[in-house]
């Protein structure tokens, strides 16, 4: 009889919950420096890897870290996520989207804003004549700090669009 009550027990508590994802160190994202943290350097500081990468058009990823928990007593569910954007030599660019994570404001501008363009900066293809589409590409695919209109002025400049 105290076996049955004591597997009915455990079958309960282990029934109350579920998760999904890879919990990770979400505190650790301050530690994150744009253009210097590497990919391998962020999974450390975060201690999993990422549940899912996507790759952007710009040739960038995006890096999801993931972490669902569901308490099937009380029916609330919490959601921990942070998405990552990497060059596609790896390098940490910027925070894209977080999800019940806290960060001072401090850090989330430094890791979340891109600085303006700057107004001087001259696109690959008028700095660089000579070299190829691909190179120019490439190069722009690493400048950092770009707003997104800028960087589709510069794209479409490549392209001869």
């Amino acid at each position: 009889m105290m076996r049955l009550i004591v597997v009915c027990l455990l079958v309960a508590v282990l029934a109350g919950c579920a998760s999904s994802g890879r919990n990770f160190n979400a505190q650790n994202l301050a530690q994150l420096e744009p253009g210097r943290t590497t990919f391998d350097q962020t999974r450390q500081l975060l201690g999993a890897p990422p549940v899912q990468t996507v790759l952007a058009p710009s040739g960038n990823s995006v890096s999801y870290w993931r972490f669902i928990r569901v308490n099937g007593f009380s029916g609330n569910t919490s959601i921990t996520e942070a998405g990552l954007v990497f060059t596609p030599g790896g390098t940490f660019v910027r925070i894209l989207q977080l999800q019940n994570i806290d960060l001072s404001q401090a850090d989330r501008h430094r890791l979340m804003v891109l600085p303006a363009a700057s107004s001087s900066s001259v696109p690959a293809s008028q700095a660089q004549p000579g070299v190829s589409r691909e190179q120019q590409l490439q190069e722009l695919q690493n400048t950092q700090g770009l707003s997104y209109d800028e960087y589709q002025r510069r794209y479409k400049a490549i392209n001869g669009q």
